[in-house]
């Protein structure tokens, strides 16, 4: 984890701070409008914190129907992963799942897999238990596995030891026209958003904090299967406060990593954008941003590209302080067709 000396070391008590300074400023979740789908009471779920739901919301979601999770003082408790094959939407109840993610603990809370028809899943607040350990990666929140037109919106999402939200293959086919917009993403271990295996995604006005280095906020990872792939992705319009990486790009597999927008975000982090040579990456856009970094030295910066073939960086604001003596915006530019233009930058 980067450290800073003197008076930019981050104490543990004001990274809580910074957390709890995020949760007061984010805005509750959208109640849906009125119950839609199936009420998961009806199949015998309690929500209340003690009772284990597991058993009545698998019957609940086996149904294949459109789902309704209300509001309970307390929570929906689960011990096993969700399938999710038709829409689930709340008015802000709250759904925890143990995702320790050692060994074959893997815990994922919602799984959409191959699905049949859109689906949206809103108003919920899914919550990951995570607390510390590095043992694994793989308990996710919401997993999205070739699955297709998918809305993820107005949610919270909170503590996955993995990602809050993950998009990748069901060993087929990846996911596609997925919108994940509107969310607090808060405190993952890994990921807000890894996109593994996807197309057309959009990722918008959300509120992400990531309180470790560990991997990115929003990551562009293809798996090495000779399947993976990643194209047409925007990031846009999100509020950010992380203390690695907003937004990595890296590993190509099938084909290069392209066309992808990262604009008009804003917020603090060590490093706004990475761009690894191994994701052969195309087409990249970076625009209207504005970027404050959280420290100095040989990661901190803007936006750094071991190698990218098109690369666009313009009208970009970096606020970072001037007390970071010797920080750079721009860190190692490499590849083709890259320009920079009408940015405030040191």
């Amino acid at each position: 984890m980067h450290q800073c000396n003197g008076p930019e070391k981050e104490t543990a008590r004001l990274r809580r701070r910074r957390v709890l300074a995020f949760l007061l400023a984010s805005p509750g979740l959208a109640a849906a409008s009125r119950a839609s789908g199936a009420n998961v009471r009806d199949f015998g779920a309690v929500g209340d914190g003690r009772t284990d739901d597991t058993q009545a919301l698998l019957r609940a979601h086996a149904t294949g129907r459109d789902l309704f999770y209300p509001r309970t003082s307390q929570f929906y408790r689960t011990s096993e992963r969700l399938p999710v094959k038709a829409s689930v939407t709340s008015d802000g109840a709250s759904i925890r799942i143990r995702g320790d993610g050692a060994g074959n603990g893997r815990k994922v809370l919602f799984t959409v897999r191959s699905n049949p028809r859109p689906l949206r899943i809103t108003g919920l607040s899914l919550d990951g238990g995570y607390v510390g350990g590095a043992t694994g990666e793989w308990s996710h929140l919401i997993e999205c596995l070739g699955a297709r037109d998918i809305t993820i919106e107005n949610n919270r999402l909170t503590r996955p030891y993995g990602d809050c939200v993950y998009l990748g293959t069901d060993g087929r086919a990846g996911c596609d026209n997925i919108l994940v917009r509107g969310n607090v993403l808060l405190a993952p271990r890994r990921c807000a958003v890894a996109v593994i295996h996807a197309t057309n995604v959009l990722i918008q006005n959300n509120q992400i904090q990531k309180v470790t280095d560990y991997v990115a906020a929003i990551d562009l990872e293809p798996n090495l299967n000779g399947v993976d792939r990643v194209a047409n992705v925007r990031v846009i319009d999100n509020a950010f406060d992380v203390v690695g990486l907003f937004t990595k790009i890296t590993v190509a597999n099938a084909e290069p990593t392209r066309n992808v927008e990262v604009a008009r975000n804003a917020g603090q982090a060590l490093s706004f954008l990475v761009i690894s040579d191994t994701a052969r990456a195309r087409d990249v856009r970076v625009t209207g941003n504005r970027f404050r970094s959280s420290g100095s030295g040989p990661r901190a910066h803007f936006a750094t590209s071991e190698f990218v073939q098109g690369l666009e960086i313009s009208d970009n604001v970096d606020e970072t302080s001037a007390r970071f003596l010797g920080y750079k915006s721009l860190g190692r530019l490499a590849g083709e067709r890259i320009t920079a233009r009408g940015n405030k930058f040191r």
